[in-house]
């Protein structure tokens, strides 16, 4: 098992990024609908430059482990996420090669109390929860 995050500063390469996946499950659908230029528009940009513009993590469970979907984990994963942070995520996720799981956050979200915009931001101790999820979904 393995988790990679990568958090991506410019817009073009974050379109890159998105567009690479063929289709996204998105936090408001339960299907793998979307295509990436559905969920990812020039206007996503942050609004200075010094801010990120995605998370991208990548989840690599073993294979044939867990009766999840990879759908699925990419919406688990998003809603530990989610509720660590207090927050509504601007979430999509999508299948990889080999297995693996894309979850692409927005940088930019709700908080769920106030409903303001908050900047959202991944640290150690959310990658660590995401890792115990991958370890469960791999022992099924």
């Amino acid at each position: 098992m393995r988790i990679r995050s990568v958090q991506i500063r410019d817009p073009k390469r974050a379109e890159k990024v998105v567009k690479s996946l063929r289709r996204l499950a998105w936090a408001r659908c339960d299907l793998p609908v979307l295509r990436p230029s559905e969920w990812w528009r020039p206007r996503h940009q942050p609004k200075l430059p010094h801010h990120a513009a995605l998370h991208v993590l990548v989840l690599h469970p073993r294979k044939g482990s867990g009766e999840l979907e990879g759908w699925e984990l990419a919406r688990a994963a998003a809603e530990i996420l989610e509720g660590r942070r207090g927050l509504v995520l601007d979430w999509a996720g999508g299948e990889g090669r080999r297995g693996s799981v894309w979850l692409i956050v927005k940088t930019w979200a709700a908080d769920r109390e106030s409903g303001r915009g908050r900047e959202f931001r991944l640290d150690v101790e959310d990658i660590y929860a995401l890792a115990d999820l991958v370890r469960a979904f791999e022992e099924g």
